[in-house]
């Protein structure tokens, strides 16, 4: 809970409702009845999706039901449990009238603090280098979600111990581990990291939008990353013969990528989804590798541009993971 939020004098939580929202959301996240997501959907984004009205209908019963455990940390804080209600009723008594398929707007782009307690946090065995796993550190960045990071040097064996090799037989980077459910594959745990503990736009339920999305994530892995590796992990881990036509390959899939935004702002779509963390990482180590201009593809260049400025600890997380894979490409080629 932040400091702020510890520190509203009572004045100004009986006079001011956003104080009582910000006040009850982090106390309902303690008391631990409501999650965090579906708490931050009724009292400050109502209706902003059908999956979101589902879980803030519910919510709204346990939020009437815990004004009981409220009421003794509310007054301490100046909030009777009478001002609590009035502040969050009006909220979500049309949450509550909205039928299940009700057509809703588009979603806030802001992301949400996870309901998992910080002490807990999710394993992420990692490497710097590598993209796949910068994609997963930028979108628990995103989300709020504590990560327990574990460097792992895949070129010294680390992954080959038996005891990664019991966690994950593939022996590959990245692999999670949350409390004891142990999954590796970066798209696959951003799916279930964004399902888990993010908002829903970034993994939307709607079947057509979740395609497009999947589509992205297999497009990201089968033939951008893959084209990519084939132009330099040959050099770098190989024999340094690289196939003839592997760069035009990568530039082939480069254009799919631009034609892919279309009017939208994100890859997969008009909102921000897992895609983008699992392709921002791909695209910025491409551009760090130097390999292709990518002034070629302007829409791809704005919006890998608004990723660096826009994306929650972008330069720590992301760039300079990619950087350093650049540099160690560059290094093998003059070499």
């Amino acid at each position: 809970m932040s400091s702020a939020t510890e520190s509203l004098e009572s004045d100004e939580t009986a006079s001011h409702p956003e104080a009582v929202s910000a006040f009850t959301e982090s106390r309902v996240s303690q008391v631990g009845h409501v999650t965090s997501r579906a708490v931050h959907t009724c009292l400050n984004h109502p209706a902003e999706s059908s999956q979101d009205v589902t879980m803030a209908t519910d919510a709204r019963g346990k939020c009437h039901r815990m004004s009981g455990r409220l009421e003794p940390p509310l007054r301490a804080a100046g909030v009777s449990g009478s001002a609590y209600l009035s502040a969050v009723r009006p909220r979500l008594r049309p949450l509550a009238r909205a039928p299940p398929n009700r057509e809703v707007g588009r979603p806030s782009l802001r992301t949400v603090p996870n309901s998992k307690p910080a002490a807990m946090g999710v394993d992420l065995y990692y490497m710097d280098l590598s993209a796949p796993c910068r994609s997963v550190m930028l979108l628990a960045k995103a989300i709020g979600l504590e990560l327990n990071l574990k460097v792992t040097n895949i070129m010294t064996g680390e992954t080959r111990t038996p005891e990664f090799i019991k966690m994950n037989p593939q022996h590959c980077l990245p692999t999670m581990d949350d409390d004891g459910f142990k999954l590796w594959e970066s798209r696959a745990i951003l799916s279930y990291l964004a399902s888990k503990y993010g908002p829903a736009h970034l993994y939307p339920s709607d079947p057509k939008e979740r395609a497009v999305v999947d589509q992205r994530l297999y497009f990201d892995m089968g033939t951008l990353y893959e084209r990519f590796g084939k132009c330099v992990y040959p050099l770098m881990f190989g024999d340094g013969k690289i196939a003839d036509n592997a760069l035009d390959n990568l530039k082939e899939a480069l254009g799919w990528l631009e034609g892919f935004f279309g009017d939208n702002q994100y890859v997969a779509g008009p909102k921000q989804t897992v895609a983008d963390f699992a392709i921002a990482s791909t695209v910025a180590t491409i551009e760090a590798c130097e390999l292709v201009d990518l002034a070629a593809y302007p829409k791809l260049s704005a919006w890998l541009a608004a990723c660096k400025t826009d994306m929650p600890g972008y330069a720590e997380l992301n760039g300079q993971g990619a950087t350093a894979f650049g540099g160690f490409y560059k290094a093998k080629v003059n070499a």
